[in-house]
């Protein structure tokens, strides 16, 4: 939620760090998995 002004930004890094566990609705959160700053965002996104 903190970094949803850089959700746009994010959106191309995600990509570029590979696909996701599908759309998600928080691109920025696969973004930050290699940096690990938001490993909160993270694990509730990437729950595989």
């Amino acid at each position: 939620a903190k970094k949803q002004a850089e959700s746009a930004e994010a959106e191309p890094a995600a990509a570029a760090a590979g696909p996701g566990p599908g759309p998600s609705p928080q691109p920025e959160a696969q973004a930050s998995k290699p940096g690990g700053d938001d490993v909160i965002d993270v694990e509730f996104e990437a729950k595989d």
